[in-house]
């Protein structure tokens, strides 16, 4: 077995963590998915990855939730105003889970700034682009069984 000295991680390279305010607005155009992304890496930005992990598998899980609920009931009015609502709702808590931490980060780091938000886009998209894919594979999986929305 090799003995390995015990090395001190070096927190200072990590790239700044983008204002919670970001997730809010991913989450709001492209996904919960994509907002999932950027929480997770803010809290691994911020030496937490281990909450930003649950969150992203959370928010994975409300994005199927929600693609469930758009493809089990007939769109009606009424069952859209209720997408978007919860879509407004699951964003603003993706938003204010990750606030308080990052204020506490941005306290003990008052000479970094927090990221551009136009570099986390690309987590943005590749959200989608996972909402998408897993709206396809669970309509595929409902159309399989023979539902038919009620």
């Amino acid at each position: 077995m090799m003995y390995l000295p015990n090395m001190s991680v070096d927190y200072s390279s990590r790239p700044a963590p983008w204002h919670p305010r970001v997730a809010l607005i991913i989450a709001l155009l492209f996904s919960w998915a994509g907002g999932g992304l950027i929480v997770y890496q803010n809290f691994a930005r911020m030496g937490r990855a281990h909450l930003g992990r649950e969150l992203l598998i959370n928010s994975l899980l409300a994005t199927l939730a929600l693609i469930l609920l758009a493809l089990l009931f007939t769109p009606t009015e009424g069952t859209q105003l209720l997408i978007l609502l919860l879509d407004l709702v699951g964003s603003v808590i993706l938003y204010r889970l990750q606030l308080k931490p990052f204020q506490q980060w941005a306290k003990d780091h008052p000479q970094v700034m927090p990221s551009s938000g136009w570099t986390s886009l690309g987590w943005g998209l590749l959200g989608a682009v996972i909402a998408m894919g897993l709206a396809f594979f669970t309509s595929l999986v409902v159309a399989s069984i023979g539902f038919r929305p009620s």
